[in-house]
């Protein structure tokens, strides 16, 4: 019987121990999901920029070159 009730103490801390554990990882896991979104955000942002930057470059080059050609 002694035995019983000291697996059962040994199990209910473990459990407690899994569920904290538990909980911590959610946090983990809500914490990279918001460094995520923002990285996300931050990566968009930069490929308009890029695409922005390769449309002014290529109006560039077009007015160059027309008014080389005159």
């Amino acid at each position: 019987m002694e035995e019983s009730k000291k697996a059962i103490a040994e199990l209910e801390i473990a459990r407690s121990r899994l569920t904290q554990e538990g909980g911590d990882l959610g946090k983990q896991v809500e914490e990279y999901e918001s460094k995520m979104a923002i990285f996300l955000k931050g990566k968009k942002a930069l490929e308009q920029k890029v695409e922005e930057l390769k449309g002014q470059n290529e109006e560039e080059i077009r007015v160059s070159l027309h008014s080389s050609w005159e």
